[in-house]
């Protein structure tokens, strides 16, 4: 079960988007939740942010196959 990520972290995270904002003049569009754990609120309050909630998976180093690099 996916769990929700605390709307004051998203709302800590919209400040960290406002620095890059300021830096660079584009505004990131995409939210991952820390280790991928969301749930409707949490894409909701993304959504309200005007961020998208995306998932990503990546293979650790350590269970990649040598011979699949």
């Amino acid at each position: 079960m996916l769990l929700s990520f605390p709307l004051i972290q998203i709302l800590d995270n919209q400040k960290c988007n406002e620095t890059v904002r300021n830096i660079t003049r584009h505004s990131p569009t995409l939210f991952r939740a820390p280790s991928g754990n969301y749930d409707n609120k949490t894409i909701s309050a993304a959504e309200n942010l005007s961020l998208v909630t995306i998932r990503w998976d990546a293979e650790p180093p350590t269970t990649v196959r040598i011979g699949c690099i």
